[in-house]
């Protein structure tokens, strides 16, 4: 089994390993926009951003053939804004997954944090410190994205067996 693990958001960590090989690739996709906006110029339209996560999935299976997608779902409480894009990000991969037939699955941040660091209340600074320790050690520039989206793949992996 090969999954893909996705911290959706502008800033999108990701991660792909499976149950023989454990982590295969990491690292982060800017999803925003390419260019500065410009005085006087119209803002580029959201849609540009879920286009781009549908080119990435689409490219990263090219490469490793993944049959699981799981991703974080929203954290309740955050401003509603940032709720509305989660939202989108995740119609989006479901959308993916449902066209492919992938297999997915959403995983709560609290879930994710109590499994890599012990507690579900674990902050950005202890999911990047247990990232480079525990399931990153040859890597030394890591985002808080890629940290969550590596601690993810480890998740899902134990819970596929």
């Amino acid at each position: 089994m090969t999954i893909l693990s996705i911290d959706p958001a502008e800033h999108c960590g990701f991660a792909i390993g499976s149950t023989g090989f454990g982590l295969l690739d990491s690292g982060m996709w800017f999803l925003g926009p390419t260019k500065r906006k410009k005085k006087g110029e119209a803002k580029e339209p959201d849609g540009k951003k879920l286009v781009r996560l549908t080119e990435h999935l689409a490219d990263l299976w090219g490469i490793h053939n993944y049959d699981t997608v799981v991703y974080e779902t929203p954290a309740f409480g955050t401003y509603p804004l940032a709720l509305i894009s989660h939202a989108k990000f995740i119609a989006v991969i479901e959308a993916c997954c449902e066209t492919n037939g992938w297999a997915y699955r959403g995983y709560a941040p609290t879930q994710i944090k109590k499994f890599a660091c012990g507690s579900g209340n674990a902050k950005k600074a202890d999911m990047l410190r247990v990232a480079r320790d525990r399931f990153l050690v040859d890597k030394t520039d890591v985002s808080d994205d890629e940290a969550d989206a590596v601690a993810l793949l480890h998740l899902a992996l134990r819970d596929a067996g």
